[in-house]
């Protein structure tokens, strides 16, 4: 056996990337059905559970964040959460891979 998932397709390991960029609105929808209350603390932290701290992670959510709190915090080192604000998410995750230099963009992952 592999050590892959039943189904599972090979693909490109965590050991190969240095930047990983979450839509995580699309990732709450799927994990808990909402991206409101708890579940955004609950989804960094199994990120902070399961990602190397090696790897840069950027979690983008849409809209606005709550009133006082910033538009971008970094919660560690290589991990940080960005709003969107005025536009939607997968909009501003393009903006920043494609502000990646380009021989970087091979080594960054968008998860959507």
């Amino acid at each position: 056996m592999s050590g892959r998932a039943r189904g599972s397709r090979p693909g490109v390991g965590l050991h190969e990337i240095d930047r990983l960029y979450v839509d995580g609105n699309n990732l709450l929808h799927r994990r808990s059905g909402t991206p409101t209350g708890a579940a955004p603390r609950l989804l960094l932290a199994s990120m902070r559970a399961a990602l190397p701290a090696s790897l840069d992670v950027v979690l983008m959510l849409d809209g606005q964040p709550d009133p006082g709190a910033p538009h971008h915090e970094v919660l560690r080192r290589g991990l940080e959460v960005r709003f969107a604000g005025r536009i939607d998410a997968d909009s501003v995750l393009v903006e920043l891979v494609s502000a990646r230099p380009f021989a970087e963009r091979a080594r960054t992952l968008v998860v959507t």
